[in-house]
């Protein structure tokens, strides 16, 4: 049995109840009055404006970071953010402000790439606000936002994964306070050893159920 939500086909139900969610769908389960009731989540991160990264891409067009904000992931060489490099990190406003958010990264391997090219292992950055706010961040100009993407000290760390070899990568983040700037270093590009590059072919960020 399938359930759908106007037309919309989001996974199968099996004889027990138990729900399964069609591919590429991030789906939330409810209960209401005895009735289980699937709707689909807001991908908080589509189109999200990218603010700063720190990789050279001879064709950024075809190659640069806003490709895993744009919800294309058919073609594997236009719909994957790709650089050379370990340390690939992009800052980016996701516009709607996000307490403890669901991370879904989708990998070279969920595009039908070698699963060896997935990303293993990245860090997941808010301002720190011990030393800029949010606010004060928009308040000034281009060149000094730029300024701030690239310093360290103005960040702090709120999540790490490390040893990853899913091709779609899910993590649930611990952070209680609603923001909506972040940046995200992808640390160790693929396990293939050298050379190194990155593919990855969509963030995408959610609500959580907490």
């Amino acid at each position: 049995m399938k359930a759908y939500l106007a037309k919309q086909s989001l996974g199968t139900l099996d004889r027990n109840g138990k729900f399964y969610a069609a591919a590429g769908k991030q789906v939330q389960k409810a209960v209401l009055k005895g009735e289980t009731i699937y709707h689909l989540r807001k991908n908080l991160a589509l189109n999200a404006a990218i603010l700063y990264y720190n990789k050279k891409y001879p064709d950024y067009a075809k190659n640069g970071p806003q490709h895993a904000f744009d919800g294309k992931m058919s073609d594997r060489e236009a719909d994957k953010w790709h650089a050379s490099g370990i340390n690939g990190w992009v800052a980016f406003d996701i516009h709607t402000p996000v307490a403890n958010p669901i991370l879904k990264i989708y990998h070279a391997g969920s595009a039908g790439e070698d699963s060896n090219l997935n990303t293993s292992s990245w860090d997941v950055y808010i301002l720190n606000e011990r030393y800029l706010t949010e606010e004060a961040y928009f308040n000034m100009d281009r060149s000094t936002q730029n300024r701030v993407c690239q310093i360290a000290w103005f960040w702090k760390r709120i999540h790490v994964t490390t040893g990853n070899t899913a091709d779609i990568s899910i993590d649930h983040i611990d952070m209680p306070e609603a923001r909506r700037l972040f940046k995200i270093n992808m640390r160790k590009t693929n396990q293939t050893g050298y050379p190194y590059y990155l593919n990855v072919y969509e963030i995408e960020m959610y609500e959580s159920d907490y």
